[in-house]
């Protein structure tokens, strides 16, 4: 199934008429979107726990560049929702199954953009981002919800990750998939990454 919707939406960029961006033109693209993030690494998630996907809002804008006809670099800020659901089986003060870590950033993608056809490009960068919301939430329970300070759990402020994905354009509408892969600790005491699939949907105007 996974295999035949990609396969659709390489046959549409395809046969879809792209006015492909001139060499040296600036384009701005407001995008809003959805992201799939979960932790990885070797802290609790593997001491017995396991963690589930949160979903969450992407949304920012996009400056690119157009270089050549095949390559452009671009470069957004985006406020991505992140963390995960955790299965903690804690027994104290009262017995918790899950707990939402809402760990939130302001992201700066970085990204080379290589158009293999007119309508497809593959793109890969770097993203430094800074958190700005550290909260833990448990569901029904509302006293124990509040900022991971009040537990005495720390958080990095900064957040540096890998982006890869594609991006598919139909005239100037662009649905963007992307695979961000953590590369610095989302917490102090344990050594857990981010990892985030994201899906936007944006549309380039043309800046004079």
């Amino acid at each position: 199934m996974k295999r035949l919707f990609f396969s659709v939406l390489f046959l549409v960029s395809f046969i879809t008429g792209f006015a492909q961006q001139e060499v040296g033109s600036f384009t701005v693209q407001p995008k809003v979107g959805i992201n799939l993030a979960n932790y990885k690494g070797s802290g609790f998630i593997d001491k017995g726990q396991s963690s589930d996907l949160r979903a969450g809002l992407a949304v920012g804008a996009e400056l690119e560049y157009q270089f050549t006809h095949w390559l452009s670099a671009s470069l957004a800020a985006m406020y991505s929702m992140q963390g995960a659901k955790v299965h903690v089986g804690a027994t104290y003060p009262v017995y918790i199954d899950k707990v939402t870590f809402k760990t939130d950033y302001i992201n700066f993608p970085v990204m080379a953009n290589f158009y293999v056809t007119k309508n497809l490009a593959l793109k890969l960068g770097l993203q430094p981002g800074f958190m700005i919301r550290d909260k833990y939430d448990i569901p029904g329970n509302e006293k124990l919800s509040g900022s991971f300070s009040r537990v005495d759990i720390q958080t990095n402020d900064f957040d540096l990750s890998i982006p890869m994905g594609f991006g598919l354009c139909f005239g100037r509408a662009v649905l963007d998939c992307r695979y961000n892969l953590g590369l610095t600790h989302v917490f102090k005491e344990y050594r857990v990454e981010n990892c985030v699939f994201q899906f936007t949907f944006g549309y380039k105007i043309g800046l004079k």
